[in-house]
């Protein structure tokens, strides 16, 4: 299954955790395990035990993809500058 979501993301230097804040739900964290590995940590930020697959890996290529989803909000244009806002 294929979901598409906007939002926002937030690192601190200080961690290993990324934290993704979607327009569903809580936010997710990761842990950062090396340059091409994250891990899904629970609603604390604690590792998940478990047989199951909770590991995103990239074998270092970027493909482009094609994202639709829908977006509610308001559009503004003035003097050459676009502006959504999201609601």
């Amino acid at each position: 299954m294929v979901q598409d979501e906007i939002g926002r993301w937030r690192k601190d230097p200080s961690s290993p955790v990324i934290v993704f804040y979607g327009g569903r739900g809580m936010p997710l964290q990761f842990e950062v395990k090396g340059p091409q590995t994250i891990r899904l940590l629970d609603m604390q930020g604690r590792p998940i035990d478990s047989i199951l697959p909770y590991e995103l890996t990239s074998d270092g290529t970027l493909t482009p993809t094609d994202i639709s989803l829908g977006l509610h909000g308001m559009f503004r244009y003035m003097a050459d500058a676009a502006r959504f806002e999201e609601c």
